[in-house]
């Protein structure tokens, strides 16, 4: 039984007024119903003012803290998280909850009160002289005896995170600048004081309004907050007449007639937090997952997102089912029908089932994993493919989604090779007794499966056979790129049973192949092998030249050289890339990457009509920090102006490049002006070789070059002396 005491609440939107009977089991009130007419009830309410505004920032999102921050006390929790209570107006606030973990979140509250009004219900007079007996409303446990009015306001703000943002950084940031908003002069052109980092932030922040305020349209952006924030005063008009209930107190009906007594029972503290940890968590559980089916890799590959669906709608289901539990069992464990060990158990039964905590939040992080090793695997074909250079390096291969059987028919080529990824389970264990304890009886859930404990990822040799089965897939592709009788497809089926792989499997005229041997004959003569070539730099550090010319290196064989030339150093020195028609832009910046990295290397040649602006803007970009590199060549290449630019700003940082040849360019007068104006700020460079471009020695450009360093003649490129020539052409 409850202290015979007035009780305090939180009004949470609901329409409050004085005289009002309320049902603290439901918590609900009961319309139509009064005990005393209402000219009796104005007759005997004092009204006091009581002015007040204050401002908060809240940096918590979790639901605890949104009731505290609501007034929402002991089981009053748990009737807002049950539906018992309809939230409307700044209550509003309670129900939205963060939903991804790559975004920033702050808060910012409003509150202000206005006026108080008491019902003087000792002036009232007996209760059956005035209106009916308290027995014909049974439902009713308490009469509505003050009101403080008022209103509050609620300022979500959002922000989504890039790759290169630290949340840490950005919340201090936005805390920073949404403070500076209850100091704003409210005059019509204050404004805030931002530094460019707190602008750029402001610029990109969305706002949701949850307020006891009337708007023509709820602010969107910060902007829209800042002048929102500005007229709030004003928008509960003069005489206060917008303002609404904020805080009401309740009395219990047996102070008025001792045979209307309630047997009422409140809910442990304990049981409370306990069944809004439980929820939360589930919330917690669909933020993860909604993360992770945002993956890139689901471009390709549709299994283990609609795995992740599938865990994000059974935990949507058992917080419904946990949340309804709530709704059922609070008013009748109020009103003594059930005891509070109805509602523990409940709960507990749920935690100890396949919705536990920890358990899904293990296998959430083994799907991460698996998410994360997919994509690097797809990544590794898609550079291939040339899609994240922008090119086709590989346009026989591709990813198809729809079943095999349907693909062999249309492809119109006489061999079919398929990557195939075999990783998922057709009725994978967890979800499946998820499934099933939420859709079967007691006994039946008894009867769950056994999920095994066993991470395949950790199974070493399997991932490596793996491995080696998509990069030899790569070089079989890339043997084959001119060959229009053989097609190459990367899809993804359910396991068929044991341990998880990627299978090659060759297809002629539609049917399955033993092996594919004659097609990795074939691959070897026609591909230019880059792990052969990365094998030999890490267990040769002597190499002081290598040569690569006329080969059919792609994007993916430069990526894979140039990132083992990074991480061990070697003794190269001289770098030739002549001729090589494979290689994309999509390469420049990885060649840009080994120049900032290597201390040894001087000497760079490249030619070729692949060489343009992008190639040299990479290079002239990392040889701004290079301290080793001193003769470039950019021969029979098609830097044009644009390149020249980029050249020309390196020539006023670098001091340690004497030679750069750019004969054959397409550089125009522009271009040349370009180089002269670097070369104004430059001392160290003592060749510039410009011949065979769209100027000459007597143009504008031209003139502006020192003679000094400037040769304008036409010669071939030298062919330099090498301690160690690789042939590498594909012929």
């Amino acid at each position: 039984m409850t202290d015979q005491k007035a009780i305090e609440l939180p009004a949470l939107g609901r329409p409050f007024r004085l005289g009002m009977l309320y049902n603290l089991r439901q918590d609900s009130l009961i319309p139509g119903v009064r005990l005393w007419r209402s000219e009796v009830t104005e007759k005997n309410t004092r009204k006091t003012s009581q002015i007040s505004t204050n401002y908060e920032i809240i940096t918590n999102d979790s639901l605890q803290e949104k009731t505290k921050r609501l007034g929402v006390k002991g089981s009053l929790k748990l009737s807002v998280l049950g539906g018992l209570v309809n939230l409307s107006g700044s209550a509003e606030y309670a129900s939205d909850q963060q939903k991804s973990e790559h975004q920033t979140r702050l808060t910012l509250k409003y509150s202000t009160t206005t006026f108080f009004e008491e019902l003087n219900v000792g002036d009232l007079g007996d209760v059956k002289s005035n209106y009916r007996e308290l027995s014909d409303v049974a439902e009713a446990t308490h009469i509505v005896v003050a009101i403080l009015y008022g209103a509050e306001a609620f300022f979500v703000f959002d922000h989504n995170l890039t790759n290169s943002e630290d949340k840490t950084t950005v919340q201090g940031t936005l805390e920073a600048v949404i403070k500076k908003i209850p100091k704003l002069d409210t005059g019509a052109s204050a404004s805030l004081d931002m530094n460019n980092s707190e602008k750029r932030l402001a610029e990109n922040l969305k706002c949701k309004f949850y307020g006891d305020f009337r708007f023509s349209e709820n602010p969107s952006t910060f902007a829209d907050a800042v002048r929102v924030y500005k007229n709030l005063p004003k928008l509960l008009g003069e005489k206060f007449e917008h303002a609404v209930p904020k805080t009401v107190w309740l009395l219990p009906l047996q102070l008025l007639d001792s045979k209307a007594e309630r047997f009422l029972r409140d809910i442990s503290s304990n049981t409370v937090n306990y069944c809004m940890k439980l929820v939360e968590q589930c919330h917690s559980l669909t933020v993860k997952a909604t993360d992770l089916t945002k993956s890139s890799v689901f471009e390709h590959f549709s299994q283990l997102k609609e795995e992740l669906d599938k865990f994000i709608e059974s935990i949507s289901t058992c917080e419904r089912n946990m949340k309804g539990q709530i709704a059922d069992l609070l008013p009748e464990i109020r009103g003594g029908k059930r005891e509070e060990k109805a509602l523990y158990d409940c709960f507990s039964a749920t935690e100890a089932s396949p919705f536990n905590y920890k358990t899904l939040e293990k296998w959430l992080v083994q799907k991460a994993n698996e998410i994360t090793f997919i994509t690097d695997l797809t990544d590794a074909i898609t550079t291939a493919r040339g899609s994240k250079a922008g090119s086709n390096i590989l346009p026989n291969v591709s990813f198809i989604s729809s079943p095999l059987s349907t693909i062999l028919g249309k492809i119109g080529s006489n061999y079919v090779l398929c990557l195939s990824f075999q990783l998922n389970e057709i009725d994978e264990p967890q979800l499946a007794n998820m499934k099933n304890y939420l859709h079967s009886n007691t006994k039946e859930r008894q009867q769950l499966r056994n999920v095994s404990s066993h991470d395949w990822l950790n199974d070493y040799e399997n991932i490596a056979k793996i491995r080696s089965n998509v990069y030899q897939f790569i070089e079989l592709a890339k043997g084959h790129v001119s060959d229009d009788k053989i097609k190459f497809v990367v899809n993804e089926k359910y396991l068929p049973g044991g341990e998880r792989r990627v299978k090659i499997v060759l297809f002629k005229e539609g049917l399955p192949q033993d092996d594919y041997n004659e097609l990795k004959k074939n691959a070897v003569a026609k591909s230019f092998c880059a792990q052969t070539l990365t094998d030999v730099f890490k267990v040769n550090r002597k190499i002081e030249e290598l040569w690569l010319s006329a080969t059919a290196i792609t994007d993916y064989d430069f990526i894979m050289l140039t990132d083992e030339l990074k991480k061990n150093e070697t003794n190269l020195e001289k770098l030739y890339l002549y001729r090589n028609p494979q290689l994309t832009s999509g390469s420049a910046r990885y060649l840009g990457e080994l120049i900032r990295a290597t201390t040894k290397l001087s000497q760079i040649s490249m030619s070729g009509a692949n060489i343009d602006s992008h190639w040299a803007t990479e290079v002239a970009s990392a040889l701004k920090v290079n301290r080793s590199v001193t003769v470039l060549s950019l021969d029979f290449c098609q830097i044009g102006d644009d390149g020249a630019k980029a050249l020309g700003e390196m020539l006023m940082m670098n001091r340690k490049l004497s030679c750069l040849e750019v004969k054959k360019n397409q550089i125009t007068d522009v271009g040349a002006k370009a180089l002269a104006s670097g070369l104004k700020q430059n001392s160290t460079l003592l060749q510039l070789r410009v011949g065979g471009n769209n100027f000459s020695a007597d143009s504008k450009g031209g003139k502006e070059l020192p003679r000094r360093v400037a040769h304008f003649e036409f010669l071939d490129p030298e062919l330099r002396d090498s301690s160690l020539f690789f042939d590498l052409s594909s012929g």
